[in-house]
């Protein structure tokens, strides 16, 4: 109930009615190298989050971006030995840290086009070279727009989610 309820307040930030599937979990991190400095994009409770720590050789290496107070609360105190920020993810794609890797729960979908174009050029510049960016989405609505960024992309999906979701990894060119 607690995540429905988020949703229904905040549709165009939450973006789904319940937390990531395993499924959905295991296709975020299965490109994630061990070792890689990685930022989460909306980590909610840490559905997906349970995966890139369970993925990393160190969970240190993980820093989330969460702009619900609530809910970067509940994920720090899930998570302990990571950085949990409670900033817009725009703050912290304008600053100068780089990333291995990029994993995003953000609802680009309900973004105007605009907006949405700018933080995927912010993504792309705080990746390393050949670092990876991998989000999810219920549409594939955003699949040609991180094509024109990224070169190319690929794409998979799980029914076993709720709902059924497409997962796009794009890759730094070196």
């Amino acid at each position: 109930m607690f995540w429905l309820t988020k949703f229904f307040k905040a549709p165009k930030t939450i973006g789904s009615i319940a937390p990531s599937s395993n499924s959905l979990g295991h296709l975020m991190v299965k490109n994630l190298p061990f070792n890689a400095k990685t930022l989460e994009l909306g980590p909610g409770t840490g559905a997906i989050t349970t995966h890139i720590t369970a993925k990393l050789s160190d969970p240190s290496l993980l820093t989330c971006a969460e702009s619900d107070s609530q809910l970067a609360a509940i994920c720090q105190n899930k998570f302990p030995n990571i950085t949990v920020l409670n900033q817009d993810i725009q703050q912290i794609l304008n600053s100068n840290h780089s990333f291995d890797a990029i994993i995003s729960g953000i609802p680009f979908a309900a973004m105007k086009p605009k907006h949405r174009n700018q933080l995927f050029h912010l993504i792309h510049q705080r990746l390393t070279p050949g670092g990876t960016f991998t989000m999810f989405q219920y549409s594939m609505l955003t699949r040609q727009e991180l094509r024109n960024i990224f070169g190319k992309l690929t794409t998979d999906f799980t029914l076993f989610n709720l709902p059924p979701a497409f997962v796009f990894t794009c890759r730094k060119q070196q």
